[in-house]
């Protein structure tokens, strides 16, 4: 850009992708072949254009005089579009999923509660129960037709039940919760299977 423009807008993320820490990656003939950090996952090869697009993000990402020793992440998108991103942007922008954190840390509270809203179920790492976890309870309407409701208001009273937070306790019994000052300062939060 250049100095007479008008600053970029900025924006905040909170998309889901998929994603594999790269090991190595080179140009072969018709794409880029990768190897993977994370275990499990078979060499493969990008084919061209996305292969030649990510290798060129990855060569002007270096050729800024960044840690060449750092091979990004190859990130895919919903919609199945290919991308390469630097191990730190990455991992400043996004955590795990699978209830293991991103560059050894957990989720913030904040963080936790978006995935809430989405549907998730979240533990903090440090919970004695195993079991225990909490989820968002949607908010609703409903009318007085049963107990324990029913002889606390006229059968067929409106009833708007706000979202809240319930919890499974080590009992097994749910319960609604509320979060402590811990709870909502620790950065050990988890998704539960």
């Amino acid at each position: 850009m250049n100095e007479t423009q008008a600053e970029m807008p900025r924006y905040k993320s909170h998309k889901e992708v998929n994603a594999l820490k790269i090991e190595s990656m080179g140009s072969v003939e018709g794409g880029v072949k990768m190897t993977f950090a994370d275990e499990g996952y078979d060499e493969t090869v990008i084919p061209d254009p996305d292969g030649s697009r990510i290798m060129e993000a990855m060569i002007s990402h270096f050729g800024a005089g960044r840690n060449k020793v750092d091979a990004g992440y190859l990130v895919v998108y919903e919609d199945g579009y290919r991308s390469w991103s630097p191990s730190q942007a990455f991992e400043e922008g996004y955590n795990r999923l699978t209830g293991e954190p991103v560059g050894g840390e957990g989720l913030t509270f904040g963080q936790m509660l978006h995935l809430l809203k989405q549907g998730a179920r979240a533990k903090r790492e440090g919970w004695n129960g195993p079991d225990q976890f909490i989820f968002l309870v949607p908010g609703s309407t409903f009318e007085v037709n049963r107990p324990p409701l029913l002889g606390i208001y006229p059968e067929g009273t409106e009833i708007n039940y706000h979202a809240h937070i319930d919890i499974r306790n080590q009992q097994g019994m749910i319960v609604p919760w509320l979060a402590s000052q811990g709870d909502l300062l620790s950065d050990d939060w988890v998704l539960s299977d």
